[in-house]
């Protein structure tokens, strides 16, 4: 009697293992693995959710780490942390050519991999910077894609519409501008308003971008300043009347950059580091507007030259 019941505990014994067992198995089935939900595109909504996604990419001694910085990161004038870099070393030049390219294995999802690599080829791929080879989306598939990606995933589309080095041109991009504007205008991030005024001067709206750069030295971002160097800014021209008498234009935007340097070399009391700024600029029109600021503040503000 005692051998039957002792057989009997140890059979209950092994059925509640198994039980245990096949429990934990579906409990291992039904919840996603780490990685899988730490990089969803979903979570992926604002600036630093994307500075952590790079940050974890240049951790990890994968193949292509470098690819998420490729497709997001702005100038490198206009970091204003080290997220962009993997190393001490630079991964890319922003000039470079946009290439097709091959996410790290197991960062996405397969869906999520596939929905950001196809909004890479229609907003970055095949590009060159600035004045390269323009993307012109034709085909209503696509156009349909860009606009829906917006509403997918706005931010990350935000983000690589404005990472875009060459400039985004025409009807489409028109339509898509208030969106980006939108949702990097209402960012906390600093960042992400400097790399818009880079956007809109990459493409041609330059009246906005000295706008936005204007707000952003009000508050006190000297960071901004780099980007005044993708502005193009118009310069007086001659004018041949009938009678032949030489006149000039007005700079209407050169005028209104070297206002707005002066007011925020004086907000900020003359700071040494307008002048590091301003020894780097190349030759050209904000070059010659920021020598003249230079001559009209050299007793506060005195630069040695070279």
């Amino acid at each position: 009697m005692e051998t039957c019941l002792s057989m009997s505990k140890r059979w209950v014994s092994v059925k509640l293992m198994i039980l245990l067992l096949f429990t934990q198995s579906l409990m291992a089935c039904a919840v996603p693995s780490e990685t899988s939900t730490s990089h969803q595109l979903s979570n992926i909504i604002d600036h630093d959710a994307l500075s952590e996604l790079l940050t974890y990419a240049c951790s990890q001694k994968l193949d292509r780490r470098a690819s998420l910085l490729i497709m997001f990161s702005p100038p490198e004038s206009l970091w204003s942390e080290q997220s962009y870099r993997c190393g001490d070393d630079n991964v890319f030049d922003f000039s470079d050519r946009r290439p097709p390219i091959q996410l790290p294995a197991e960062l996405f999802s397969s869906t999520d991999e596939q929905w950001i690599l196809e909004a890479y080829r229609l907003i970055q791929q095949g590009t060159y910077s600035l004045m390269g080879e323009w993307i012109h989306p034709k085909n209503p598939k696509e156009i349909s894609f860009l606009h829906r990606a917006f509403a997918k995933h706005p931010y990350i589309t935000a983000r690589l519409m404005a990472s875009a080095p060459a400039p985004h041109v025409g009807e489409v991009w028109q339509l898509l501008y208030q969106h980006m504007d939108r949702i990097l205008l209402d960012s906390p991030a600093v960042e992400d308003q400097r790399l818009l005024a880079f956007a809109m001067a990459r493409d041609g709206r330059e009246q906005e971008a000295i706008s936005l750069i204007q707000q952003l030295l009000s508050q006190g971002d000297f960071a901004s300043l780099y980007v005044l160097p993708f502005v193009t800014l118009d310069t007086p021209k001659p004018i041949e009347n009938e009678d032949e008498m030489a006149e000039t234009t007005e700079p209407e935007l050169g005028y209104q950059v070297l206002a707005m340097l002066e007011n925020f070399v004086y907000q900020q009391n003359y700071p040494k580091e307008f002048c590091a700024w301003a020894q780097d600029l190349e030759p050209g029109p904000l070059a010659n507007y920021v020598a003249t600021l230079l001559v009209n503040f050299q007793e506060n503000l005195p630069c040695t030259e070279g």
